[in-house]
Protein backbone atom coordinates (compact mmCIF):
# COMPACT_ATOMS: atom_id res chain seq x y z
CA UNK A 1 0.00 0.00 0.00
CA UNK A 2 3.17 2.49 0.66
CA UNK A 3 3.97 2.57 -2.97
CA UNK A 4 0.71 2.71 -4.39
CA UNK A 5 0.48 6.35 -1.95
CA UNK A 6 3.96 7.03 -3.74
CA UNK A 7 2.49 6.87 -7.16
CA UNK A 8 -0.25 9.16 -5.75
CA UNK A 9 1.76 11.72 -4.16
CA UNK A 10 3.75 12.10 -7.58
CA UNK A 11 1.39 12.03 -9.86
CA UNK A 12 -0.96 14.66 -8.07
CA UNK A 13 2.44 16.87 -6.85
CA UNK A 14 3.54 17.11 -10.67
CA UNK A 15 -0.05 17.71 -11.87
CA UNK A 16 0.46 20.84 -9.38
CA UNK A 17 3.44 22.03 -11.36
CA UNK A 18 2.59 21.13 -14.16
CA UNK A 19 -0.42 23.56 -13.44
CA UNK A 20 1.33 26.49 -12.01
CA UNK A 21 3.73 26.53 -14.77
CA UNK A 22 1.13 26.75 -17.37
CA UNK A 23 -0.86 29.30 -15.26
CA UNK A 24 2.50 31.35 -15.06
CA UNK A 25 3.36 31.12 -18.79
CA UNK A 26 -0.45 31.61 -19.84
CA UNK A 27 -0.21 34.89 -17.38
CA UNK A 28 3.07 35.93 -19.50
CA UNK A 29 2.59 35.06 -23.04
CA UNK A 30 -1.56 34.83 -23.34
CA UNK A 31 -3.02 37.82 -21.90
CA UNK A 32 -0.75 40.35 -23.10
CA UNK A 33 -1.92 39.01 -26.73
CA UNK A 34 -5.70 39.51 -25.77
CA UNK A 35 -5.55 42.71 -24.49
CA UNK A 36 -3.57 44.10 -28.03
CA UNK A 37 -6.13 42.36 -29.86
CA UNK A 38 -9.08 44.14 -27.41
CA UNK A 39 -7.37 47.54 -28.33
CA UNK A 40 -7.16 46.87 -32.19
CA UNK A 41 -11.10 46.08 -32.02
CA UNK A 42 -11.69 49.16 -30.11
CA UNK A 43 -9.93 51.12 -32.70
CA UNK A 44 -11.94 49.40 -35.40
CA UNK A 45 -15.09 50.59 -34.31
CA UNK A 46 -14.37 53.76 -33.88
CA UNK A 47 -12.53 54.38 -37.15
CA UNK A 48 -15.51 52.99 -39.22
CA UNK A 49 -18.46 55.52 -39.19
CA UNK A 50 -20.94 53.45 -41.52
CA UNK A 51 -23.68 52.87 -39.52
CA UNK A 52 -25.10 49.58 -40.92
CA UNK A 53 -21.69 47.78 -39.96
CA UNK A 54 -21.66 45.72 -37.24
Amino acid sequence: MGFFKTIVFSALLSGIVAGAVQTGLQNLLVYPLIISAETYEGLEKSANPNPHSQ
